[in-house]
């Protein structure tokens, strides 16, 4: 059961379509600067938590990245009026 989840969405060029399965294992980078380290970091991360990673097109473009946290992993003292309802925050806007 997921408890938390954290959604990143942006609207670039998106993920590749080529590849795309292993975009999380470790040195695989489309980027020429790139380690191809990032991703299989958060994944292994997320997965020692109880959590997963998951990768997807955005609804319209770009792309959507989203944590799911487990509930076992999630700590009750997280706000002191922890209510059974979601919080959502605000889209922050990056650049131009």
């Amino acid at each position: 059961m997921v408890r938390a989840a954290v959604i990143i969405e942006d609207n670039g060029k998106g993920l590749p379509q080529h590849g795309r399965e292993q975009l999380t294992e470790p040195y695989v980078t489309t980027r020429t600067k790139g380690t191809g380290l990032g991703l299989a970091i958060v994944k292994k991360i997320m997965e020692d938590h109880h959590g997963e990673l998951v990768l997807e097109d955005g609804e319209t473009e770009g792309a959507r990245v989203s944590l799911h946290f487990a509930a076992s992993e999630i700590r009750a003292a997280q706000r002191l009026d922890a209510a059974d309802e979601p919080m959502e925050l605000s889209p922050i806007n990056h650049g131009a």
